[in-house]
């Protein structure tokens, strides 16, 4: 499938729509870094807070099931 921005890539992954591979893991990671959304995931220790970077790998881990 081919994906014309970051965005529509975060989107298609985060809606489960369709099958993800490993390929589609690697695209939804350029796009979180691209658009900046890995931030959310990032720990901030001027707001005290924690990475979530666990939780992003439980997800991905889970799109394989």
């Amino acid at each position: 499938m081919f994906f014309t921005s970051p965005e529509s890539v975060i989107k298609h992954f985060e809606g489960r729509e369709g099958a993800v591979d490993s390929r589609g893991v690697v695209e939804y990671l350029r796009a979180l870094v691209a658009t900046n959304a890995i931030a959310e995931y990032l720990p901030n220790e001027e707001y005290a807070k924690p990475s979530r970077l666990p939780t992003l790998v439980v997800t991905l881990c889970n799109s394989f099931s």
